[in-house]
């Protein structure tokens, strides 16, 4: 996983884009009090044996109804990896308890990117799950970006997603052979 690979410049174009677009879809809230628990390392490993893994449990809104901002950050991504062909993977809104549980992604491998805003610092987190162990790494307050490698193959990329503040995330798939997409 590799943590902010984008340039300064751009995650400005980014917060810019995203500025006008917060206080609407932070508007949406709902509270789940036992959300950490699909988090835990508990529900990790009792999905790591998993012949077929599953996508999980989550506490989030897709922000399907904000087609011109899906469309402005699918367009400044596709900007910035002109080798690639960028496909969005989901764009969520996470309120705070929101989650996506533990995950792979096997069924579609490829290099992702997401970019992540937070309204507060270090209260959101992307998990992943590496050399058999437990990885957080926090949200900074504003942008936050991490690109990674997602597998068709053992050993999967087990990751998922927490909040205790509104989180904004935008994913895309990264193919850098273009002519197999």
């Amino acid at each position: 996983m590799i943590r902010n690979p984008i340039d300064v410049v751009t995650v400005s174009k980014i917060q810019k884009l995203l500025d006008p677009f917060i206080e609407p879809i932070s508007r949406i809230q709902n509270y789940v009090p036992d959300w950490e628990k699909h988090l835990s390392k508990e529900s990790l490993l009792s999905l790591v044996g998993e012949d077929v893994p599953k996508n999980r449990t989550a506490n989030l809104e897709r922000l399907t109804n904000y087609v011109q901002l899906n469309d402005m950050m699918l367009s400044l991504v596709k900007s910035y990896y002109p080798d690639c062909e960028v496909k969005c993977s989901g764009h969520f809104h996470y309120p705070k308890t929101g989650f996506m549980g533990w995950h792979t992604n096997h069924d579609n491998p490829h290099e992702r990117v997401y970019i992540a805003y937070a309204t507060e610092e270090k209260k959101s987190f992307f998990r992943y799950y590496e050399n058999k162990r437990i990885v957080t790494d926090y949200d900074n307050k504003g942008i936050t970006v991490r690109k990674f490698q997602v597998t068709g193959e053992r050993p999967y990329f087990w990751h998922c997603v927490g909040s205790e503040c509104d989180r904004i995330s935008f994913g895309y798939t990264l193919n850098k052979d273009k002519n197999n997409g």
